[in-house]
């Protein structure tokens, strides 16, 4: 491979390297549409790289070159891979800066070996255009250093959120899961039950205003049955002492059975 070819190989390589940067550039821009400056700043460099692209196709030709496209190919489906590295990570405004940043320079040494090249085989036409380029290259490096310490610090803050988020929502979920079971936890079920067994007794034990409380009533109930069997006049009906038992839950001791037991004549 002579000295020109090679220099035109090596231009390739650069053609192809703008082309990946460009869905790059694209997309980094968006990641950070809530930071107008840095979203501008990089749209700026977007078109930039596009001239670039397009000047070095020009000087490829002009030299007696051809745009290679399997670089194309291979820059172009490389930049679409690195269009989407960061996008899953809550850091990913300062991811992009340093994979811009880091980008920036290896174009800034690859312009300016191409540069040396143009001049050490005479194709001197190709400087001014390169030199153009290496001081696009350099500008975006300089403005994406001085911004770093900005955008770390937009990432500090944005990952802060998002743990204050997620505790909040794991703090929420914990209620919400709580709150189906609240219900039918001892410390509320016993207490509930409890006062529901003390409100019964009361009121089965509470005198009516005849005087006589609930087991009172069941019995003299059973007492006036009992009477119109006799009253009918059907003697073979024994007399029988009939003994009613009823079952109360004491508030207080759960456990205690009480055995209300009458006759005919009463508790």
């Amino acid at each position: 491979m002579t000295e020109k070819e090679l220099f035109i190989s090596w231009l390739n390589d650069a053609y192809s390297t703008e082309l990946a940067m460009m869905p790059v550039l694209e997309n980094h821009a968006n990641d950070a549409g809530d930071f107008p400056e840095i979203y501008d700043r990089k749209m700026l460099h977007l078109e930039e790289t596009r001239r670039q692209a397009e000047r070095l196709e020009t000087m490829i030709k002009s030299i007696g070159g051809k745009v290679s496209r399997v670089k194309t190919a291979i820059g172009t489906i490389s930049g679409m891979g690195q269009s989407i590295s960061t996008e899953f990570f809550s850091d990913e405004i300062i991811k992009n800066f340093l994979a811009d940043y880091s980008a920036e320079h290896l174009e800034i040494a690859s312009y300016v070996s191409l540069i040396a090249t143009a001049k050490q085989i005479g194709e001197d036409q190709c400087v001014p255009v390169l030199e153009e380029i290496l001081a696009e290259e350099r500008a975006m490096a300089r403005w994406l250093e001085e911004h770093i310490p900005m955008a770390t610090a937009e990432s500090l803050r944005i990952a802060a959120n998002e743990s204050l988020t997620k505790r909040r929502n794991k703090n929420l979920g914990r209620r919400k899961k709580g709150g189906a079971s609240w219900f039918f936890q001892p410390a509320v079920l016993v207490p509930l039950l409890t006062a529901g067994a003390g409100i019964t007794l009361l009121w089965r034990l509470a005198p009516n205003k005849n005087g006589s409380n609930g087991a009172h009533r069941l019995t003299e109930g059973i007492n006036v049955g009992k009477d119109n069997l006799n009253n009918d006049g059907n003697d073979s009906v024994e007399e029988t002492n009939v003994v009613v038992t009823e079952t109360v839950i004491i508030a207080e001791e759960p456990d205690l059975m009480i055995a209300l037991a009458s006759d005919k004549e009463g508790l």
